[in-house]
């Protein structure tokens, strides 16, 4: 009987040795994989910076009569954020509905050029655009919550929808 004792003692340090010496191995493990998933988001990243720098610097070389379409459009787009951002209460809708109408002169006169971007041109701003729009939709809305904003509605409306128009312009 002693000897069955002894034995399962045995038996149960050997087992509790080996799980002992198996614990690290899975936080090793798991470190790696962390550290792997890590290194692929950082390479992920660096992939959309890069995609990123590449597609504002052919928007930047689209010149149509000497404009440079790309740089108007982004100022454009940053505008029409710090216009629609500027919508706070009903003190600012005076000063609000000023510059929205400036805004949507410049949106106009853009059009034009816009129109005559070659293929590569127009997919290149409609994807610059479609990814500045959601942002822009949202401050309108926001704005639109405002007391006394819906005298401004119509303008919001009319600029939101030529750049939605742009984001659809086919090549």
């Amino acid at each position: 009987m002693r000897f069955i004792f002894t034995i399962m003692i045995l038996a149960a340090l050997a087992f509790l040795g080996v799980r002992l010496y198996q614990e690290p191995a899975a936080p090793t493990s798991l470190q790696e994989a962390a550290r792997q998933a890590a290194e692929q988001a950082r390479q992920a990243v660096g992939a959309a910076v890069d995609a990123a720098n590449d597609a504002s610097q052919r928007m930047a070389g689209l010149v149509i009569g000497g404009m440079d379409v790309g740089a108007e459009v982004k100022a454009t787009m940053a505008a029409a954020t710090a216009a629609l951002n500027g919508i706070t209460d009903t003190a600012s809708l005076p000063t609000a509905e000023a510059g929205l109408r400036v805004l949507q002169q410049r949106v106009d006169g853009l059009t034009a050029q816009v129109e005559q971007l070659p293929a590569e041109g127009k997919r290149l701003l409609a994807g610059a655009v479609a990814t500045a729009l959601p942002p822009i939709k949202a401050l309108a809305d926001k704005a639109g919550t405002v007391a006394g904003a819906e005298k401004l509605k119509p303008t919001i409306d009319a600029i939101v929808a030529e750049l939605e128009r742009w984001t659809k312009e086919e090549g």
